[in-house]
């Protein structure tokens, strides 16, 4: 009940990448694979978190959230 981890996962940085993870986990595997791969310095690991991070908050907003707006429609349209 009195535990720090519901404390530091409500820390809004924390929270928005766990809002974001699915898609950020599907985006940093091409970029790891191409950006990373290809470039193993400082600079390649921040170009391949940076566009993951990218991307990944994008297609959060433009498929995941729009998915789940149009999930709950069918689903409460399924009940009336």
């Amino acid at each position: 009940p009195n535990s720090i981890t519901p404390k530091v996962l409500r820390v809004k940085p924390l929270f928005w990448i766990g809002q974001i993870y699915f898609s950020l986990y599907l985006w940093q595997q091409p970029f790891t694979l191409v950006l990373f791969k290809n470039n193993k310095t400082f600079e390649g690991v921040a170009m391949t978190i940076l566009m993951s991070f990218i991307c990944g908050t994008i297609a959060f907003f433009l498929i995941e959230r729009s998915g789940l707006k149009l999930s709950n429609k069918v689903k409460y349209a399924k009940k009336e």
